[in-house]
């Protein structure tokens, strides 16, 4: 890929230019991080050129550097920037399944997706019970904890979950051999019963449940949950809940097919 045939000879457009083009590169990949060398073999670009337009991202947070591997994946200000651009007509479908879990439940309603390392809610439907939760839209957690967040977590790739408990788990520090080992344990129960079930794990007396969104290709989109205060859960009961998630689920799968 040779930006430079493409381009005007302004400075500050192909300033402008590369940068872009850096950024577009990890979806053209399929890749969550790179390294100089490889960003300056991809866009014909010399090393040093990259290295500053990389700097400069990761200062106003559109690149992390990832600490184990020197490379750079992308940061959370690409979700700030793609929250703005207008939802396509899936996003939108996912809104009124959410409502409609609302009006079944009145609990409350929650879609979080992966960015970089962490779980970032996108969008929430509240009941009408005054009930207080971490989960807003713009709350971001490790994937350690909450039943949306493990479920982020449990539905990557192996090669994913991996990657991650080796960078967030210090094999050397006895605590975090064990929290390792438990959180492995619950990451196979995830997978093998296909949602997570938490309690007062982010906020005291409160449960929820959630299930993985796939595209038509069986890659997560996104997590979606119900939360709400423990009694109330338990007294609904954890089929009827989980029972309404998996059709929601399977109504948009369908839907997404459809749109393509």
């Amino acid at each position: 890929m040779d930006i430079n045939k493409d381009v005007k000879q302004d400075q500050n457009i192909n300033s402008i230019v590369r940068a872009i083009a850096l950024l577009s590169l990890y979806g053209k990949l399929e890749v969550q991080d790179l390294g100089i060398s490889e960003i300056s073999k991809h866009l014909n670009l010399h090393k040093t050129t990259v290295f500053r337009i990389v700097k400069t991202l990761e200062g106003l947070e559109w690149l992390k550097k990832n600490s184990q591997s020197g490379k750079y994946r992308l940061g959370l200000r690409v979700l700030a920037v793609s929250s703005a651009v207008p939802r396509e007509s899936f996003e939108d479908l996912i809104k009124e399944e959410m409502k409609r879990l609302g009006r079944i439940h009145n609990e409350d309603v929650v879609l979080s997706m992966l960015a970089g390392d962490m779980s970032i809610c996108i969008e929430k439907i509240r009941s009408t019970h005054n009930l207080r939760t971490s989960s807003k839209v713009g709350f971001s957690n490790r994937l350690v904890k909450g039943a949306t967040a493990k479920t982020l977590l449990a539905f990557q790739s192996d090669e994913f979950i991996s990657d991650y408990l080796d960078r967030h788990f210090d094999q050397s520090i006895p605590d975090h051999i064990c929290e390792r080992a438990r959180l492995e344990e619950n990451i196979t129960k995830i997978r093998r019963q296909g949602y997570s079930a938490t309690f007062a794990e982010l906020d005291k007396g409160t449960a929820a449940i959630a299930i993985p969104l796939y595209d038509n290709r069986n890659n997560i989109l996104y997590s979606l949950g119900i939360i709400g205060a423990e009694s109330r859960m338990q007294e609904k009961g954890t089929e009827s809940i989980l029972k309404s998630l998996m059709e929601t689920a399977e109504r948009l799968k369908d839907q997404f097919t459809l749109l393509g």
